[in-house]
């Protein structure tokens, strides 16, 4: 009895950089298809380059900066990613868009921001609910921008004067960001969740919702 109540809580099921890393290589594998595969316009091909920083290259980098720390909590930095995805894709912001210099700043300041939060996502430590929660959540509206993208009936962007095009590569960015979001957010979620309840039916982790 005693040595059963000192015997240290064991993590139980694929641990959490595991799932984020094979995440971000399924997205990476989408990408090279769609590039192989897809003839990108202008935004196609932004929203590709926004996809990679944000689902390829940020989660494969928290992974390998990831320690057994809390980071900070994660609804900050997942809000604050959402609001900038939006910010970035506003068809106000199609004029900026265009600027030379503009597409590096946005995928630098979405790379940093979706960094800190895969990190985030891997250090709640104690509490599953909350990561599974911001992983749906972000899933959601992020493709909500998506579908709006695929199901508009007139371009809402539009680069250098060019309407004929417009529509189509619109609708192909979009399905860029259809195709990536369950690859990225849902598939972390279910892994998160599936970890949370192998924790919650083994007798060796008391503190079953440690992630």
């Amino acid at each position: 009895m005693n040595e059963l109540a000192m015997t240290p809580a064991r993590a139980n099921g694929i641990p959490a950089n595991v799932i984020v890393a094979a995440s971000a290589l399924a997205v990476a594998i989408l990408v090279l298809a769609v590039l192989v595969v897809v003839p990108l316009g202008p935004l196609g091909g932004m929203m590709l380059m926004h996809v990679t920083t944000m689902s390829v290259l940020a989660p494969a980098v928290a992974v390998m900066l990831h320690r057994p720390s809390r980071v900070g909590r994660i609804w900050p930095v997942a809000l604050g990613q959402l609001a900038l995805l939006w910010a970035a894709h506003l068809p106000t912001s199609s004029a900026a868009m265009a600027a030379p210099g503009h597409s590096v700043a946005v995928n630098v300041v979405m790379f940093a921001v979706a960094v800190q939060f895969w990190r985030a996502l891997m250090s709640q430590q104690g509490d599953f609910l909350a990561p599974i929660l911001a992983l749906v959540v972000t899933a959601k509206l992020a493709c909500l921008l998506g579908a709006l993208l695929v199901f508009a009936p007139r371009p809402l962007y539009v680069f250098g004067g060019d309407t004929q095009g417009a529509l189509s590569d619109q609708q192909v960015a979009g399905l860029v960001m259809l195709a990536a979001c369950p690859l990225s957010y849902v598939v972390v979620a279910v892994g998160f969740a599936a970890r949370a309840i192998g924790d919650a039916g083994s007798p060796s982790a008391p503190d079953a919702t440690r992630l």
